[in-house]
């Protein structure tokens, strides 16, 4: 569950803002009525970090990896596997 604290309260209760954190979830922190940082627990932030897959990666573990693909052979329907 997300909660929202301005910017001023945040920083005036931040072991609050922090234990709601560890027990709730992320908490959204305002300033000026924007959206501006989140807190959030190390481990929901581990969790962050390992599911983030560069674009290298990602082609890697395609499917596709291996096939030589060009314009002309995707316009005729054929997959060159070499």
């Amino acid at each position: 569950m997300f909660e929202h604290w301005q910017f001023q309260e945040a920083k005036n209760k931040l072991s609050e803002v922090v234990n709601r954190a560890l027990k709730l979830g992320a908490q959204i922190i305002t300033r000026r009525g924007e959206e501006v940082a989140v807190v959030l627990s190390y481990s929901d932030y581990q969790k962050l970090q390992k599911s983030r897959t560069n674009l290298s990666e990602f082609f890697r573990s395609s499917p596709l990896h291996g096939l030589n693909l060009n314009e002309n052979s995707l316009r005729q329907g054929k997959l060159d596997r070499s």
